[in-house]
């Protein structure tokens, strides 16, 4: 089943910890047409592909974000935290 034909999604988990594809980039990961994704959960080795993410796409249903990695530098935190755009979240987790 590929991901383009479940336009209902509300709830999206990447875990990406320790795999050696390639990276999630806008080539291999596109959540735009997902415009109800409440849920967004990222389990990777750093914050650089959910970030990339966030700065794509845009997901006004969000209210719950949530990005595990092995180290979080401050960079990349203010990067997250800017992403929404404002937006309030329910929860927020890293």
């Amino acid at each position: 089943m590929h991901l383009s034909n479940l336009p209902t999604l509300v709830k999206v988990t990447i875990d990406g910890q320790y795999s050696s594809s390639a990276p999630l980039d806008q080539d291999n990961l596109n959540l735009t047409p997902f415009l109800n994704v409440t849920t967004l959960d990222f389990v990777v080795k750093t914050a650089a592909d959910p970030i990339k993410v966030m700065q794509r796409s845009e997901f006004p249903s969000l209210n719950s974000f949530r990005v595990t990695v092995d180290v979080l530098s401050w960079a990349e935190a203010e990067q997250l935290f800017s992403c929404g755009g404002g937006q309030l979240l329910d929860s927020t987790n890293s």
